[in-house]
């Protein structure tokens, strides 16, 4: 009985026009992770049966010669996801509804966070082992070209006028503006904004960067302007990435090492941000073994609607779903080994 009841509630989730076009949950209740540990991306649903959240899982070394899925994001439709292989040199693209890999695209040597952009039409991915970062023509189905970014690229993010890409130099601790053309991007220079910044996102209005400095265990805020840090703010103990709200005026922070998440109201003047802050606990685990393993919060994900956070735990293996008014962890999923990208298909 219990199976013919998850058949009947995933046939209508699917058969559901707006789960194709548009996500059945409009961005509030499906996710995507991905599973480092076991090369696998997986489709979730957070309004399912406990311990049975799990609708799809795709071994993508399998399928397609993708190892280490790291990063994950779906289109405006809701039924494709891009997905950075890692250990590899490429990125895979995903038909939500068919359950499998449509094609892949060659990058460079191990990419990492990815960005679709100009309404989905394009993709920019940072290539850590190349020091270089990928513009990929999505309709085309093929790289555009390449730009230098020193050193090892890892968090990606582009303007809203899809002229400027910001991408984040882990090893040398800079932020990099690159203008981006049709055929080739020019660098516009870059700016120091602390120690092993992996993450950057772009939040507020006026619109800012924000990048998390992993090893200065702060969020640099900083001027598309003039290109300048107008703020560290100080946050737990090595943040790790960053999701803002689909409206900018929020921002999920990621504490690895704190066993907690923050959260920032981007919507005010730079200035009140720091004071915003609200700290979210990520909790613990207790294992079969009587020990308590606190939570260390990976990457994050806000829903659309900004009452849901959800974050991948890579101590325990786990998805965690808070609601981000009272700070509260309301779910909890077992997931596959070292749960690392997640974002809500939208």
């Amino acid at each position: 009985m219990k199976l013919l009841i998850r058949v009947l509630a995933l046939a209508a989730i699917f058969a559901t026009p707006a789960f194709a076009g548009n996500s059945q949950s409009k961005g509030n209740r499906l996710i995507l992770a991905t599973y480092w540990g076991d090369d696998k991306v997986a489709l979730l649903d957070l309004g399912g049966e406990s311990g049975h959240e799990e609708i799809w899982t795709i071994d993508v070394l399998k399928a397609v010669g993708c190892p280490k899925p790291y990063d994950v994001r779906s289109n405006k439709r809701g039924d494709e996801a891009f997905v950075s292989c890692s250990g590899g040199d490429m990125v895979a693209v995903i038909d939500i509804v068919a359950q499998q890999v449509k094609y892949t695209i060659k990058t460079g040597l191990s990419p990492r966070d990815l960005q679709l952009f100009d309404d989905d039409k394009k993709l920019i991915v940072a290539n850590s082992g190349s020091d270089t970062v990928s513009i990929v023509d999505t309709l085309g189905r093929k790289k555009l070209y390449d730009v230098s970014v020193s050193s090892q690229p890892y968090g990606v993010a582009v303007t809203n006028d899809n002229k400027t890409a910001l991408v984040t130099g882990w090893a040398s601790g800079d932020l990099h503006f690159i203008s981006l053309g049709d055929s080739s991007g020019v660098s516009l220079g870059k700016v120091d904004v602390g120690l092993l910044p992996y993450t950057v996102a772009i939040a507020g209005d006026p619109a800012r960067a924000y990048v998390a400095a992993n090893a200065s265990h702060s969020v640099a805020a900083v001027d598309l302007a003039s290109h300048t840090v107008s703020e560290q703010i100080r946050v737990g103990r090595n943040p790790w990435s960053l999701a803002a709200s689909s409206d900018g005026k929020s921002l999920l922070v990621t504490n690895n090492r704190s066993n907690n998440l923050s959260l920032l109201k981007t919507g005010l003047a730079v200035s009140a941000v720091a004071s915003s802050q609200a700290f979210i606990g990520a909790g613990a685990q207790l294992q079969p073994n009587g020990d308590s393993v606190n939570r260390a919060a990976k990457n994050a994900s806000i829903s659309m609607d900004g009452k849901t956070g959800v974050f991948t735990d890579l101590a325990n293996n786990q998805v965690a779903v808070v609601d981000l008014a009272s700070g509260e962890i309301k779910k909890v999923i077992n997931v596959g080994k070292a749960p690392y990208g997640i974002e809500f298909v939208k």
